[in-house]
């Protein structure tokens, strides 16, 4: 009788729960004009070029599981090949990204535990079995082919995501969606900041 409700739970749990795509719901708002093209240097580049070991065990303390790290990273990566540079053109300069705050963290973790505990009969009650919450703070760095710095833009996003059936996601589901969203509220703020200054960029851009 037991293995019948663990598999019930389980079914019900596959098919209960929303799924999530990143492609789906992943959106900055497309700028007006664009800048020329930029070689793209991610946080993760900066620390493996720099040989001072503090250094690298300070970022890789605050900011945690390396999954994570990629996939801000990749959204970032995305966003200044994709819609803020022309890839048709010559390279103008450097886009630097800096991840200056990350927390992902499961701030309902004594759901989950009860989730556990119960074998799935809480969340097939419909109590959440958990919630991921992302605090995000990144910078984007626009520099030109002698590596002076033309603009910093910074952006913050602050997104959470259930765990549960019915109104909820699955556990994976639920942090990758609080962390793309968190991505794109960012990336929108640095947008916008970009925007103001896109004659002056690309004018300084554009003389190297």
């Amino acid at each position: 009788m037991k293995y019948w409700f663990c598999a019930t739970v389980i079914i019900l749990g596959i098919s209960g729960c929303r799924s999530y795509s990143y492609i789906d719901s992943y959106e900055v708002n497309a700028p007006l004009s664009r800048l020329p093209q930029l070689s793209v240097i991610t946080d993760q580049e900066i620390f493996y070029g720099n040989q001072n070991p503090d250094y690298y065990n300070t970022y890789s303390r605050s900011l945690g599981s390396a999954s994570n790290i990629h996939i801000v990273e990749r959204q970032f990566t995305s966003y200044i090949l994709d819609q803020l540079t022309n890839a048709k053109s010559e390279k103008s300069g450097y886009a630097v990204m800096r991840i200056n705050h990350l927390k992902v963290r499961n701030t309902m973790s004594l759901f989950s535990v009860l989730a556990i505990l119960s074998v799935g009969s809480t969340t097939l009650l419909g109590l959440p079995a958990g919630r991921y919450h992302v605090e995000l703070d990144m910078t984007l760095e626009i520099l030109d082919k002698d590596q002076n710095i033309l603009g910093t833009y910074r952006g913050k996003g602050r997104q959470k995501a259930f765990i549960g059936m019915y109104y909820g996601y699955g556990e994976r589901e639920a942090k990758e969606k609080a962390i793309y969203e968190s991505v794109e509220q960012s990336l929108n703020q640095i947008n916008e900041k970009v925007m103001t200054d896109m004659s002056y960029l690309n004018t300084k851009l554009k003389k190297n």
